[in-house]
């Protein structure tokens, strides 16, 4: 075939015309995208620079574009890819090596964007926008110091660069520089007062420096700025959080989360404030949503813990307790919360081997310290513990609960002196009993009474009141006028307290006092030392309708012993000091014995276990049912031999009553009953079985059981010979009254036995005799009333004597004996004229 010249030059036109197209269509897609960039089209630009086989990306032009792009729409890698093509197209330039820079940063690639940043300030010495990209760069390796350095170069090249200014302040805020901190965001915000991440950082500034109002303030002009600002309503919560105002914090925390739904720090936030406002169960659920949210965050996992410790679910605690540490090994917030769920599964040595590990990473740590002294407390390190209570208030002088601990110790210890002055700590804020009553009158705390008006408040538990309430009469007996603001339940009962104090609900309006007074502060105030216990028991009496009514259900017959082995059902309680009714077994097995029940609420349960072995008797349905505390149980006691309990409300009030009452004891008992003795100065009536070993209640009953033998073997102390005499009826009849005061008043269980037993063979006396009928018990109860009150003259003549007062008082008293009797003997001649007695008393006496 014979060559062609014309078909050989048609390529190369080809090719030529090609070539030239090549050159023209890229530029036009360059134009093109720029169009669309300008009109923020930048999907469509991106797609105008990759079309044509992307005939435009031979341009470093169009490549650096659709890298900008790509760093537009956050595609870093994407946006990496471009830089660096438009650098092998034209290696060194400064504006693309600058644009690598930054996305190699966004990438977390720091160090790469460090060299960059090198390369283009050695060519570019004074860019601060370099200077504070570089600074940014190092900020974020944690080189504060270079950082700095650049920041401050970038200001000192343009002093109006915001962003410089703002990440100088962070910096400085993380450095523990606040104050200059917030001068830098103070003049970041002045040359940017629309940015609203610097009024958020200012506010985290302010937060920290104490100053709350402020920061919200900051806050919440970021939040104008920006409404969906999540990060900056969490800072409004925690402010809101702090000063206790927990619905408007977790307002925040629930307008961030419809802004975000999985916003880690609002949930956790929610979670931590739900905590503080004693929700805690939704906080122990929220904190599971955050758990879920993000598994191995420790921080998390570590609260978590607390709040099941909160909710009395303590192995949940433990367990995520544990996890926390398994992430964070050295973590002394994990550490404190460890040992403080140890503490309460009384797994003490555990707990203070948590607690050393925390003060090793933290020597310093308040709050562990004063853990660690409750501690060594309960192991019976108590040297060590006060040690320790001690440490902590080196630190921190009032801290409240370091300062209540170390009081409630040094009262176990005897030290009463030192003991009620840190006592007072209960009264600190972080103490404060939740029923107590804002202080409006001045304390008193000691010192002349007599014709003063004075408000004792209530507070702390029945117990107290029934212990402490015996200063009200100290009170009245010194001439104070006395008002006893407490709980409406316990007036009924208290309202046979020598000295009758008043007992009221409420002041009345406009209503004044001289002074007022905590109640479980008199101690302190009357200087009340072991020596000095006031213990003129009884002070409490029981209802006489109401103690006929329970010994008419009770009977006479057996050894009566009410029993009570478990105070309050509140989970928080002491649980240690409650008592498994399964452990009174061996009291039981001493023949005539009965057990009654004087268990209410928690604890009743037990009755119907199936595995208890003995007999407990219930009483009705209406014991104690109605709205006045104590007073069926009261009664109920009056008709009792004895009372067998743990530590609980119960023992005060049989001690308050003057009943023998027998304490079962924790091995670390609480402070009122100090150490190392079987007696307690609070209640002479009172002996206390103290465990031996912790945890252990089966030797504690086993010394019970013995000793209860003894008290009620036959013929130990009651004679057994008796002989026959002749009386007159109305004598038969004023025995009875004076014994059944007796065994009201009577504490010591042998005196009491014997009372019983007197009273016991009288009673059948008068039943023999068919000595009855309404007259008959008309005549009776006056007949009780007098030698009541010639009981109670006599005690007053005997404190007289005892203060060596002679005056008026004591001669009115003494004057009053003589004419109380004669109305006694009047009542026992009524009687025996009822009965035709064959022997009627006479008297005689001067003038007479």
């Amino acid at each position: 075939m014979a060559h062609n010249p014309a078909q050989r030059l048609a390529p190369t036109r080809v090719q030529t015309r090609i070539g030239l197209d090549y050159v023209q269509i890229a530029r036009e897609l360059i134009a093109e995208a720029l169009r669309h960039v300008r009109a923020g089209r930048t999907a469509e630009a991106a797609a105008c620079l990759t079309s044509h086989g992307e005939i435009a990306l031979q341009d470093d032009f169009a490549c650096n574009l659709l890298g900008l792009i790509h760093a537009s729409n956050g595609e870093h890698l994407k946006a990496l890819d471009g830089f660096e093509r438009a650098l092998r197209i034209r290696p060194g330039r400064l504006d693309v090596i600058a644009n690598r820079a930054i996305t190699l940063q966004h990438l977390g690639r720091l160090e790469a964007a460090i060299a960059c940043y090198d390369e283009v300030l050695k060519a570019r010495p004074d860019d601060p926008q370099m200077l504070f990209q570089r600074g940014t760069a190092s900020h974020l390796l944690g080189r504060s110091e270079a950082a700095l350095a650049d920041y401050d170069q970038a200001l000192n090249l343009k002093p109006a660069h915001p962003e410089a200014r703002a990440g100088r302040a962070i910096l400085l805020h993380q450095l523990g520089r606040r104050e200059e901190a917030l001068a830098c965001y103070d003049k970041a915000i002045l040359l940017d007062p629309a940015d609203p991440s610097s009024h958020y950082n200012r506010g985290n500034t302010l937060r920290e420096l104490s100053r709350p109002d402020e920061a919200l303030a900051a806050y919440r002009e970021a939040l104008r700025l920006r409404p969906a600002y999540a990060e900056a309503l969490c800072g409004c919560a925690m402010v809101l959080n702090e000063k206790a105002l927990y619905a408007e914090a977790l307002a925040c925390c629930a307008q961030a989360l419809r802004h975000a739904p999985t916003h880690f720090p609002a949930l956790f936030n929610q979670a931590n404030i739900l905590y503080a406002a004693g929700r805690i169960e939704e906080a122990c659920a929220t904190y599971e949503a955050v758990i879920r949210l993000k598994p191995g965050d420790a921080d998390a996992l570590c609260n978590r813990a607390a709040a099941l410790l909160e909710a009395c679910r303590l192995e949940e605690a433990l367990i995520s307790c544990d996890q926390a540490l398994g992430i964070k090994p050295d973590f002394p917030e994990a550490l404190s919360n460890r040992g403080n769920i140890l503490q309460k599964l009384q797994r003490f040595e555990e707990a203070l081997s948590a607690y050393e590990a925390a003060l090793a990473l933290r020597p310093a740590y308040l709050d562990v310290l004063c853990s660690r002294g409750v501690a060594l407390k309960q192991v019976g390190r108590y040297e060590e513990a006060l040690a320790s209570f001690d440490a902590a208030l080196v630190l921190e002088p009032q801290h409240a609960h370091t300062q209540n601990n170390r009081g409630a110790l040094l009262l176990l210890l005897g030290d009463f002196e030192r003991g009620w002055e840190a006592y007072e700590s209960r009264w600190l804020k972080e103490n404060l009993p939740v029923n107590a009553l804002p202080r409006v009158w001045p304390e008193w705390s000691g010192g002349p009474i007599a014709g003063k008006r004075i408000l004792i408040l209530d507070e702390q538990g029945l117990g107290d009141v029934i212990q402490f309430s015996r200063y009200l009469s100290l009170l009245a007996e010194a001439g104070a006028e006395v008002s006893f603001l407490c709980r409406k339940s316990m007036h009924r009962l208290l309202s046979n307290l020598p000295g009758k104090p008043r007992l009221i609900e409420a002041t009345e309006p406009g209503e004044s006092f001289d002074y007022e007074a905590a109640l479980v502060s008199l101690p302190r105030a009357f200087k009340t030392r072991g020596d000095t216990v006031p213990a003129a028991i009884p002070y409490l009496r029981a209802e006489e309708t109401l103690a006929a009514k329970w010994a008419e259900r009770i009977g006479r017959q057996g050894f009566r012993v009410g029993i009570s082995w478990q105070g309050s059902p509140n989970p928080k309680a002491d649980m240690a000091r409650a008592v498994p009714l399964r452990a009174f077994a061996p009291l039981k097995d001493i023949p005539g014995v009965r057990l009654i029940s004087l268990q209410k609420n928690g604890g009743v349960d037990q009755l119907g276990d199936a595995g208890l072995t003995f007999e407990v008797e219930r009483l009705s349905d209406d014991f104690d049912a109605g709205p006045d505390a104590f007073v069926d149980t009261a009664a109920v006691m009056a008709n009792l031999d004895l009372v067998i309990t743990c530590d609980t409300s119960i023992a005060h009030l049989a001690g308050a009553l003057g009943k023998p009452v027998w304490v079962a004891l924790k091995s670390v008992p609480d402070w009122r009953f100090l150490l190392d003795r079987e007696d307690t100065p609070w209640y002479p009536n009172m002996r206390l079985f103290r465990q031996s070993r912790r945890g252990q209640w089966d030797e504690v009953f086993a010394r019970m059981s013995q000793a209860l033998d003894e008290l009620t073997r036959p013929g130990t102390n009651l004679g057994a010979t008796s002989i026959r005499i002749p009386g007159a009826i109305g004598e038969l009849i004023d025995k009875i009254t004076i014994l059944e005061i007796k065994s009201a008043h009577i504490g010591e269980a042998v005196k009491l036995k014997n009372v019983h037993h007197e009273l016991d063979l009288l009673r059948s006396l008068c039943a023999d005799g068919a000595f009855s009928g309404p007259r008959l018990e008309a005549l009776a109860r006056e007949l009780k009333l007098v030698n009541q009150a010639l009981w109670n003259i006599e005690d007053a003549i005997r404190i007289c004597e005892q203060r060596g007062e002679f005056g008026d008082e004591f001669i009115a008293l003494a004057r009053s004996v003589y004419k109380t009797n004669d109305r006694r003997a009047a009542l026992k001649r009524d009687i025996n004229l009822l009965f035709n007695s064959a022997i009627v008393e006479e008297k005689s006496y001067c003038g007479g």
